[in-house]
């Protein structure tokens, strides 16, 4: 009698364990697929800006990179907020991994709202006026295209344009966003709004060039009042819209 219930006891106290260790790795997993994406080693660091190895975090685990002088340089160059910009290296990180390592489509999108996440972050933290946050904005936009949400993005690019009108990657997206909903017009309007304020980006040549916009004319920049063509729709962006990828030029910091 002593053993059988010894043996219901043991039965009970193995399932008791293995719903514990269920539960905890439900938990962990999560966990251990966002850090995936912070990512220290000499290849992925060559690929992110290059304050990001002497940010908080990021110089700890970086050869090299826990140097005083630099790190003061850099904390001169863009301020207090310099201290939450690791997570905006982490965000450059996860987008990669969403476009080069994604095995599929939920990772994909798990890694893109990882990233909107930390550009949020430092968002958040920065003042309106940043430096860089332009840049935040436009690679937060970036994300949101990536997950099919171009209605939403447009914000964020208009934005980014508004701060800072003459940076260019705002105006190629929103244009590659009309294009790809078919309205080249306005494909085209966008391309040669933002020659008129960055006439040598080339990316915005090469798209006027396929689109047929204005050849060989440097416009004239417009008056403030009409210096932006209106924010398209969520009706005239659908949620698929996608632009094509392009690899951003460095911003703000050259």
């Amino acid at each position: 009698m002593s053993s059988c219930c010894d043996s219901r006891v043991s039965a009970a106290l193995v399932r008791e364990i293995c719903t514990i260790a269920g539960l905890v790795v439900m938990v962990v997993a999560p966990l251990r697929l966002d850090a995936a994406y912070q990512d220290y080693s000499p290849t992925a660091v060559a690929m992110l800006p290059n304050y990001c190895k002497y940010t908080q975090l990021f110089r700890e685990k970086v050869p090299g990179a826990n140097n005083p002088a630099e790190i003061q340089r850099w904390y001169q160059l863009l301020g207090p907020t310099y201290n939450a910009l690791h997570h905006y290296c982490w965000g450059l990180q996860a987008v990669h991994d969403a476009t080069f390592l994604a095995r599929d489509k939920q990772f994909r999108a798990h890694m893109l709202n990882v990233s909107i996440r930390e550009f949020d972050y430092v968002i958040d933290r920065a003042p309106p006026d940043y430096v860089l946050m332009p840049e935040f904005l436009f690679k937060k936009g970036e994300s949101q295209v990536k997950l099919g949400q171009g209605h939403i993005a447009v914000v964020q690019f208009q934005r980014a344009i508004e701060l800072k009108p003459d940076y260019w990657p705002p105006y190629a997206a929103m244009s590659d966003l009309y294009k790809s909903v078919g309205d080249l017009p306005k494909a085209r309007e966008w391309v040669d709004k933002g020659l008129s304020v960055a006439p040598d980006a080339k990316p915005l040549l090469a798209r006027q060039a396929e689109l047929g916009g204005t050849q060989g004319k440097r416009a004239v920049s417009p008056s403030p009042n009409s210096s932006r063509p209106a924010t398209p729709s969520a009706a005239e962006l659908p949620p698929s819209a996608e632009p094509a990828a392009e690899r951003q030029e460095e911003a703000a910091t050259k």
